[in-house]
């Protein structure tokens, strides 16, 4: 097997103990019960696109100050052992990347702790501090150029590597495109039903229960 040279993470529920960091928020601010769970569902329907999806989100926040939002995103635990395996990926030279379609906020805030070469995750407009109730949509569901495929494929075109190069972890399936992109497709999760619908589309996924796994899939790597 060629030398896995880049590894791509998901973020939400990979990284952290949260599995959606808009929910996360959303509950702190009392907002998912009444409005934003009916939009999370009105979205696995198909009754609404991802861009859609998360204009309905971020309007929700309009008129609150992203210093309020930074204090809340500070409170989202990582998982057990994802800074011991980062630190042993960047001690080998492995490139690290996050790719998330959760909140930037998050994203920026590991990038800078556990210190990857990239990242790339889903951003709040704001004015003079404030929000504006706009999303910046950088990482989609359903937008072509946008998706998690999108940029794990401009990733190996910028770090001249192969697809034989590249592990991705994720937790859901959200995290498939990425997944049939890696040559090592890692998947995180209790949920064996869930594991089995990801593994019928990713026929070579593993599936782990916890982060610490790695440590035996990526053997001489970490």
């Amino acid at each position: 097997m060629p030398p896995v040279k880049l590894v791509a993470f998901d973020m939400d529920g990979t990284l952290t103990t949260v599995r959606s960091s808009w929910e996360y928020v959303h509950r702190r601010l009392g907002l998912w019960d009444d409005r934003a769970i009916l939009y999370q569902a009105e979205f696995w329907a198909g009754k609404i696109n991802y861009a859609e999806f998360c204009r309905r989100d971020a309007a929700l926040w309009r008129g609150i100050p992203r210093e309020r939002l930074e204090r809340v995103i500070a409170e989202i635990p990582l998982r057990p052992l994802a800074r011991e395996i980062i630190k042993a990926l960047k001690k080998q030279q492995v490139k690290v990347a996050l790719i998330s379609s959760g909140l930037d906020l998050l994203a920026a805030r590991l990038a800078e702790e556990l210190g990857f070469d990239y990242y790339a995750a889903n951003g709040l407009a704001a004015r003079d501090g404030v929000l504006t109730g706009e999303p910046i949509v950088r990482v989609s569901a359903d937008e072509p150029g946008k998706l998690k495929r999108d940029h794990l494929r401009q990733l190996l075109e910028n770090y001249g590597l192969q697809q034989a190069n590249v592990a991705a972890v994720g937790d859901s399936p959200g995290d498939i495109d990425m997944f049939q992109e890696a040559s090592l497709a890692v998947l995180l999760t209790g949920d064996q039903q869930e594991a089995a619908l990801i593994k019928a589309k990713v026929p070579h996924l593993c599936v782990v229960r916890d982060l610490g796994e790695l440590f035996n899939l990526l053997p001489g790597v970490i």
